[in-house]
């Protein structure tokens, strides 16, 4: 067993590492550590090996990560993604949503509404930009252009980031139809007298109770849930 090996051995041997938490966001514990810098050591090599390969590939194999280091790398990997993924809930927990768990549930359908655009976005941009990229494309006239560019566009979603976009993906996801409901004006109006009263309670309540909050505490959010 060589050095490199008996290295990641002695981490699988290692007890379970605590996973991260609320409480537990910063990398406060050694064996966590380690677990990333070998993590880190072992792309880095990798790494150079793909960049030798890519040099000289005259009977060269295309090398790739034991099954031993690609589990290292990906426990590595699970362990910032979910510190990262705490971190975000935090913060839209902190100063998006306020802990009201309804506009938590609407937070998070928009959010990952965003999220599927946007890979939908950069998979349509990709198609175009290879059609673009072609050495010959602008020395082209236009016509032919066109004629390249019009299989792309053809199945271009031009609904992206719209409001039907949104309600077929909320329509899909929880496999309901989705209808925006049709306010009256004294609907309208409720809603104004609402939001004045929020309002007129925060400068009562949060501003002259409680001065030196930097944020609404719990007991702000119990009195205004009693209004």
């Amino acid at each position: 067993m060589d050095a490199r090996s008996r290295k990641l051995h002695d981490i699988e041997r290692q007890s379970v590492i605590e996973e991260p938490t609320e409480q537990r966001l910063y990398v406060d514990n050694e064996k966590e550590m380690q677990l990333h810098k070998t993590a880190q050591q072992i792309l880095e090599r990798h790494m150079k090996d793909l960049e030798d390969f890519k040099n000289n590939l005259d009977g060269s194999t295309c090398p790739t990560l034991t099954r031993q280091e690609q589990a290292l790398v990906d426990e590595s990997t699970r362990f910032m993604l979910k510190r990262f993924l705490i971190l975000f809930q935090t913060f839209a927990k902190t100063f998006i949503t306020l802990g009201d768990p309804s506009a938590e549930h609407v937070f998070w359908i928009r959010f990952m509404w965003l999220i599927e655009e946007s890979q939908k976005y950069a998979e349509q941009a990709r198609a175009e930009n290879a059609v673009l990229e072609a050495p010959d494309f602008f020395s082209l006239c236009s016509g032919e252009q066109n004629e390249r560019l019009k299989p792309v566009y053809d199945r271009w979603d031009k609904n992206l980031f719209s409001e039907k976009s949104y309600k077929d993906y909320v329509s899909r996801v929880f496999k309901t139809d989705f209808k925006l409901p049709e306010m009256t004006q004294e609907q309208l109006e409720q809603m104004e007298r609402e939001e004045q009263a929020d309002i007129e309670f925060d400068n009562k309540v949060f501003i002259e109770k409680c001065p030196t909050c930097p944020k609404p505490c719990d007991w702000y959010l119990k009195e205004k849930w009693k209004r």
